[in-house]
């Protein structure tokens, strides 16, 4: 009866819980899994706790360890079912269901971002604070749908389903490759069609028998690319409906594929910020490219449901006749800037008052005391939070004046509707009076600050925000009376 209030007792926990190992399962491609536990019908009935480990990148990691006295099923009814939530972003999920017919289901950027969710047309949507984003090669993952305002970045990879029939004399290879269209200021690039080319392994699971006649699960892994064939070059293998079949020839017990398909994993650094075409094309078993591809054999997840799968539009694919196409293509913008914080002495009558780092601001009753502070970045990709703290005062007047957000592309917004200016340096400024500061501190006259500004990169690598990228500074000033 206790438990539920031990819970939010953390330093007892220590001292009241511990567990046993009683049971290492695998979960099959399904995520389910069972196993037996033996206890006396005349006793206590087992209390369970679960973790759970990934294998991501080659090794085991935890990705779901709570706490035990919070997510322990106590008493557990035998036979009942135990429905364990995964969130973290590093577990990719698996359709482990193959795919009739020929088809190339193009799906996500990582394992987060559906394709189908990256703005492809050279547009500028809705103002945002005033002014216009070029939105071509954005994404609105993190955002409301439809709200595309966020570049890549970091380490990407692109995820595709090849169904089980795509395989063939006419589509053994597929290769990725790139161009860049606009510098990160969407002037023009003039950049030629670059191969990718990095190696690529595909992982399939199997099924050993251990000394004492148990049997678990494993991985292991196939090279897809890249290979030369013909005249081509940095080709990769499409894979086929089993890793057993040739040119794979897995040996073990039940080998079955992770039916998605990283296929090309790369750094986005490439040649630069910009905006970028990336290009996936098909070879057949000689190496010779396929020019007349059907369009419905390249498709994307559908955009509100992610399936079922719908054909690629015309805008991702490039076109060879009529119905046919060479290629299927998309567009990212791609942004690796870091931003920057910094916060300026408080100004006085238009004057640096205190030319020291000790922060004491002397002002007179009929002063204006101006604020100012830079949230930049190169291109604008990057949410700033401004706020200024009074003491241990939770003064809500002074709050609404004083406390600002938006993105950094233009002037930020206060609750009061007045706001910070932003001008071609991105800094931003506001001028209050000493009474707007002190607030409910007026009558004692004086009072200390903290200033705090974040700025937030946009960037995702897919699954999350790039939290590298941002900055952030906090400085500290005290307003005293002449």
């Amino acid at each position: 009866m206790f438990h539920p209030i031990f819970c939010y007792i953390p330093w007892l926990w220590s001292y009241f819980y511990r567990c046993d190992e009683s049971a290492v399962v695998y979960t099959d491609s399904n995520g389910d899994f069972d196993t037996e536990i033996y206890y006396s019908l005349f006793g206590d009935h087992p209390d369970l706790y679960f973790w759970v480990e990934a294998f991501i990148d080659d090794e085991w990691k935890t990705v779901y360890k709570p706490s035990i006295p919070c997510h322990t099923y106590w008493n557990y009814p035998c036979g009942t079912e135990v429905n364990i939530n995964i969130t973290d972003p590093r577990v990719r999920w698996e359709c482990t269901e193959g795919i009739d017919g020929k088809i190339i289901w193009i799906k996500t950027i990582n394992t987060g971002t559906s394709v189908s969710h990256i703005q492809q047309n050279n547009i500028t949507g809705v103002p945002i604070q005033g002014r216009l984003l070029n939105r071509q090669g954005l994404t609105d993952k993190h955002e409301n749908s439809g709200n595309y305002r966020r570049p890549f970045g970091s380490g990407l990879s692109f995820v595709v389903q090849f169904s089980s029939e795509l395989p063939s004399n006419k589509y053994t290879y597929y290769r990725w490759s790139y161009r860049k269209l606009k510098n990160a200021d969407l002037s023009n690039a003039s950049g030629d069609i670059e191969e990718i080319g990095n190696l690529v392994q595909k992982r399939y699971s199997y099924i050993y028998v251990d000394s004492d006649g148990h049997f678990h699960f494993n991985y292991n892994k196939v090279k897809l690319g890249p290979f030369d064939k013909g005249a081509e070059t940095g080709l990769y293998l499409i894979p086929t409906e089993s890793p057993k079949e040739a040119p794979f020839n897995a040996l073990e017990l039940d080998a079955d594929w992770d039916r998605n398909t990283r296929t090309i994993s790369f750094d986005s650094s490439l040649d630069g910020d910009g905006l970028y075409e990336f290009i996936l094309e098909l070879f057949d078993s000689n190496g010779n490219k396929v020019t007349d591809i059907p369009n419905e054999i390249f498709q994307m997840p559908h955009f509100n449901t992610f399936t079922p799968s719908i054909n690629a539009p015309s805008v991702n694919l490039r076109s060879s006749g009529i119905n046919t196409c060479n290629a299927f293509k998309m567009v990212m913008r791609i942004d690796n800037s870091i931003t920057k914080a910094e916060i300026s002495k408080i100004n006085v009558d238009d004057a640096e008052v205190n030319p020291t780092c000790c922060g004491f601001v002397p002002y007179k009753n009929n002063s204006k005391i101006e604020v100012t502070f830079r949230a930049y970045h190169p291109q604008n990709f990057a949410d700033l939070s401004f706020r200024i703290k009074k003491g241990t005062c939770n003064d809500a007047v002074q709050v609404n004046k004083t406390n600002a957000k938006g993105m950094v592309i233009g002037d930020a917004i206060t609750n009061d509707g007045i706001g910070y200016v932003r001008n071609g340096f991105s800094e931003y400024s506001r001028t209050f009076t000493p009474a707007d500061l002190l607030g409910i501190c007026t009558s004692e006259g004086q009072a200390a600050f903290a200033e705090h500004l974040y700025v937030n990169a946009l960037a995702t690598n897919g699954n999350q925000e790039i939290n590298a990228y941002d900055s952030s500074k906090l400085v500290a000033f005290a307003l005293e009376p002449e």
